[in-house]
């Protein structure tokens, strides 16, 4: 990351916020200025921070077109910045002498630890691990010659592991460290499932020498969509058996699929081994079903109204954190049945880089629609979106499909029924801290009478 500071117009003159334009190789990134500073003699100066960000490429040696843009549209000329090699910096190696404790139990229960040495800094990452089995730790508390962290020992099974520090790639001596108690066993039980499906599955579980407070997950390692599939039963008791039940709800068809139990968390050992699992009477391959859903009416997908409030230059930009009021336009129908909306933030490659968790269902539902339809909605931008233009894509959703419809004018329909009706602008959340008016008076009056 640089500073860079560009003088600039009166920005005071011209209304609106300004924000920084970063172009190269046909990409343009807006970013929000850090600080804004100027006095009654119309000098002005903007400070930003500069940071790697898609879709810029940052490469050593690389020339990036830099100019300001006021709240109405009106842009400075552009001054190039060069991005320098860069600096290499000295990294003490760590070394470590004492470990305290030397053991913890396995569990649930997080142990803080304390390794003594030298060469912390407070980049330092503690690892631990045991085979192939590596996990990292972000210290607590870090001083040159002690860190002291909060170890999990759930994503482990009983037995020796080597504790390491690492300072930016460079990594100290290894100490050991105990992991004392016994390992969960889990056992699965194909259960009875009838009828003709789809089916949700309850896998019946049991569990020897489960420490206590333990969550169980089950682990579908077949298609359809390997994955976690469900949270199970967390024990209570002190002697750790016992026998739960867990489900997979995914409306699988009759087949047969492959399950894994895993103890404590997502990144825990496994409690069983690989089980196979047959659903249903007959075990045809399973088959993804078809994205195309017929309608009763066709339905057409519109270009969206933005009302966050934003106007000019900004009407389709937003900052990370600031909640996106928008509204989708629709003609035509009713459909079938009662669909969901579902929205995405996408890159002009088409990755995805954000899709909201929840999705709306419209009111009306899609079932009752007729004529022209609005479906206002709002979202959040989070702080872990790069600041960019996205293409906001949309699309008709319910169980594993989707609903194909008809792109109106200025609406982009692509491969997977997914449905561009618009871009939008997330830039730069940095906050502005415009120069004192009093600061600024008394700077003048001390240039006119001598004080």
């Amino acid at each position: 990351m640089s500073a860079i500071v560009i003088p600039t117009p009166n920005f005071y003159k011209w209304g609106g916020g300004p924000a920084v334009v970063l172009e190269n190789g046909g990409n343009t990134v807006y970013v929000k200025p850090k600080n804004v500073t100027g006095d009654t003699f119309g000098n002005t100066s903007l400070n930003f921070d500069f940071y790697p960000s898609i879709p810029l490429v940052f490469t050593p040696g690389t020339v990036y077109n830099i100019s300001v843009q006021n709240g109405v549209g009106v842009r400075s000329n552009s001054v190039p910045f060069t991005l320098a090699s860069s600096v290499p910096i000295s990294v003490p190696t760590p070394v470590l002498t004492q470990i305290t404790p030397t053991s913890a139990a396995f569990g649930l229960v997080s142990t803080p630890i304390t390794l003594s040495g030298t060469g912390f800094t407070s980049a330092s990452i503690v690892t631990a691990k045991q085979g192939n089995n590596i996990r990292t730790f972000v210290p607590s508390a870090v001083s040159p010659t002690s860190i002291t962290f909060g170890f999990f020992p759930d994503s482990f099974i009983t037995g020796a592991l080597a504790l390491s520090v690492n300072n930016q790639g460079t990594s100290s001596n290894e100490i050991g460290f105990t992991l004392a108690g016994q390992n969960p066993s889990c056992t699965l039980t194909t259960p009875t499932v009838t009828g003709t499906g789809p089916y949700n599955v309850q896998v019946p579980v049991s569990i020897t020498n489960g420490p206590p407070m333990t969550t169980y997950y089950l682990y579908r390692n077949s298609s359809p969509a390997p994955g976690y599939v469900k949270t199970g039963y967390t024990t209570t008791g002190s002697s750790g058996s016992t026998n739960i039940s867990i489900s997979d709800s995914s409306a699988l068809s009759a087949g047969t699929y492959s399950y894994t139990i895993l103890g404590n968390t997502t990144t825990a050992p496994k409690c069983s081994p690989a089980q196979t699992i047959t659903v249903g009477t007959v075990t045809p391959p399973i088959t993804p079903p078809s994205p195309v859903t017929p309608t009763t009416t066709p339905v057409t997908v519109l270009p969206w109204t933005v009302t966050t409030g934003k106007v000019g230059a900004f009407a389709n930009s937003i900052f990370t954190g600031e909640t996106l009021n928008y509204t989708l336009n629709w003609s035509g129908g009713p459909l079938d049945k009662s669909w969901n909306v579902y929205a995405y933030l996408m890159r002009s490659d088409g990755t995805v880089v954000y899709e909201p968790a929840a999705n709306f269902t419209p009111n009306p539902t899609t079932d009752k629609w007729t004529g022209n339809i609005l479906t206002p909605n709002s979202l959040v931008i989070p702080a872990s979106v790069p600041p960019c233009t996205y293409k906001f894509v949309i699309d008709l959703y319910s169980g594993n499909t989707r609903a194909s419809l008809v792109a109106g004018s200025g609406v982009i329909q692509d491969g997977e029924l997914r449905y561009q009706v618009g871009t939008i602008t997330i830039l730069a959340p940095i906050q502005t801290q415009p120069a004192s008016i009093w600061d600024a008076f008394k700077r003048l009056f001390g240039k006119l009478f001598g004080f």
